[in-house]
């Protein structure tokens, strides 16, 4: 994939090493035909990284009571209080064969099965508009959020005379 980073040289090893929280024990795998065709590690972030709520204004105040009670009945987390942080967990390392959105579901689920006792706010995926991949959300409740990607690089960059836009980016969270 374009900008995607091959897992050459130890390269992975490495990550588990240094990344908190990422390991081997949380990447989902995808088989068909004995063929790996998917995959997906959800990485709660937070020993370095977390998203603090400044406050709930207009009708996200009453969206907040709605999902307290609605959260209490059916037991999934609150949303944070002004001044906490949000739980959640990328979906880092994600890889789908040919885009299957039914190989993606299967991972989701299991994702979402493996994380359901943590409480988890959300789980944050990137999927890029109008890709096929889409459809495997169908039934999730989401939140999209806008994105976009700049190519900086020198001139003499061997992206230099790349088009960039795709809808097949390589991204992963990752420290930089």
């Amino acid at each position: 994939r374009l900008l995607g980073e091959p897992f050459e040289d130890g390269l992975l090893e490495q990550r588990l090493a240094r990344w908190p929280g990422l390991r081997l024990e949380d990447f989902f795998l995808a088989h068909r035909d004995g063929r790996l065709v998917g995959c997906l590690a959800p990485w709660d972030t937070s020993a370095f990284k977390r998203t603090r709520v400044v406050g709930y204004h207009g009708r996200m105040r009453a969206i907040k009571l709605g999902y307290g009670a609605a959260a209490r009945l059916f037991g999934f987390g609150a949303l944070p209080s002004a001044g906490a942080c949000f739980r959640f967990a990328f979906l880092t390392h994600l890889e789908i064969e040919g885009d299957d959105p039914a190989i993606l579901r299967d991972l989701l689920r299991a994702a979402y099965a493996s994380t359901y006792d943590a409480k988890l706010h959300f789980l944050s995926a990137m999927i890029p508009r109008a890709s096929p991949l889409e459809a495997a959300f169908r039934g999730f409740q989401v939140q999209r959020t806008a994105m976009t990607l700049y190519g900086v690089h020198p001139p003499t960059s061997r992206f230099a005379d790349r088009d960039l836009r795709t809808l097949r980016p390589g991204f992963e969270m990752a420290l930089s």
